[in-house]
């Protein structure tokens, strides 16, 4: 009598979650392909009263500028149920534009309000420390007892300035250096100050004497030279540029004299704002288009992920924290996004017919990971209950 083989129930599942993967193809003229599908829910939104413009998360709080509304900070323990915990109102001349945390310090290129300096020690008690009259300033950056700012708007506004912070009520200015186009992006790195200078591309300065930056060198498109750059992110030795209607760049700035295109991601039909990269993905804000997620660990073959629009959006800046998304929309205020991965299976068919013409079909299934990772486990655990039987 021949034996007759048993497979137990959990062979087939394995087998079942093999060929969802993409790796069993059964049938003649069949091709299967696999890729990412996101999906974006949204948690929560609260209106700021105004422009949000730059947004930080910091343990259970979010601070959010917000232009001419000021400055306000949101409990977000439950990421369904944030509320505002406080908000310090606008002074006259004031917009809130970007800014940093430094150990429980937010400083702010608050616009024709200077620079404002808030402590944060208690999120639901921020009080200001000093407002400090300056240039026209968009953004911040610090090196021990110094701060940098970029400045512009009106000239000759426009200008990088070091000013000594040792005593937090009482800056004091110690110098300035003038630049061609606003400066509306900063970002400090070891020893050196990157800065995004609109039309006139991304400029490098030495910091290692805090209080006399030298200046190393520049990039700007010599074939696109109106093109006007609105935010940058470095990442080792690259530079991850967006330009306003144009797309985005990576540069090489290993050699701050000699910078060089690495490659771009054209698109006039854009309107990105900020950028942000984190673990070989690119954030950007797209302020009339949304969300837009870049995979850059190639950094000659950068290749879209996801764009997500959501109604009445005009996502300003991006928060990223793990699955979950902060957005400062400008017309909305605050949103919270869950973002997850399923996993997206086509398979394409072509049927030869009599009259030798062809038939071809595509079936296109998702399946979220969360579940792919459930079916697995249980299929294990059942064959680890049929080897103890």
């Amino acid at each position: 009598m021949r034996e007759v083989v048993k497979f137990p129930f959990g062979f087939f599942l394995i087998i079942y979650l093999v060929t969802i993967n993409g790796y069993v193809i059964h049938g003649t003229n069949m091709k299967t392909t696999q890729g990412d599908e996101w999906y974006f829910t949204e948690l929560a939104r609260l209106s700021t009263g105004g422009d949000a413009y730059t947004i930080k998360v910091e343990n259970d709080y979010c601070y959010i500028s917000c232009g001419y509304s000021g400055f306000r900070i949101f409990d977000i323990s439950n990421l369904s149920a944030p509320y505002q915990v406080a908000h310090i109102p606008q002074t006259t001349n004031g917009y809130a534009h970007q800014f940093i945390l430094h150990e429980n310090i937010a400083f702010i290129g608050n616009g024709y309000g200077g620079i404002w300096i808030i402590n944060c020690t208690n999120p639901e008690e921020p009080n200001i420390i000093t407002e400090y009259e300056h240039d026209y300033s968009w953004d911040v950056q610090l090196k021990e007892d110094m701060m940098y700012a970029g400045n512009g708007h009106i000239q000759p506004q426009e200008s990088v300035t070091v000013t000594n912070v040792s005593d937090i009520t009482k800056p004091i200015h110690m110098k300035t250096i003038l630049t061609d186009d606003d400066i509306t992006d900063l970002q400090r790195i070891d020893h050196r100050l990157y800065a995004a200078s609109s039309t006139d591309g991304l400029l490098i300065f030495d910091i290692t004497s805090s209080t006399d930056p030298i200046y190393l060198g520049k990039y700007v498109d010599a074939q696109h030279p109106d093109i006007y750059l609105v935010s940058f992110d470095v990442v080792e030795e690259y530079a991850f540029v967006v330009y306003y209607q144009y797309g985005m760049q990576i540069l090489n700035i290993s050699d701050a004299t000699n910078i060089t295109l690495v490659t771009e991601l054209v698109n006039e039909n854009t309107d990105y704002y900020s950028i942000h990269v984190r673990n070989d993905i690119a954030y950007i804000s797209d302020i009339n288009n949304g969300i837009l997620l870049i995979n850059v660990s190639s950094s000659t073959d950068p290749e879209e992920i996801v764009q997500y629009t959501y109604e009445n959006c005009g996502t300003n800046d991006i928060f990223e924290q793990g699955e979950i998304l902060f957005i400062a929309d400008r017309n909305i205020g605050l949103l919270i996004f869950n973002t997850t991965k399923g996993l997206k299976t086509s398979t394409t068919t072509v049927i030869k017919t009599n009259d030798s013409s062809e038939i071809t079909t595509t079936t296109t299934t998702t399946t979220p990971l969360s579940e792919i990772l459930i079916f697995l486990l249980f299929g294990l655990w059942w064959l680890y209950i049929k080897r103890k039987r």
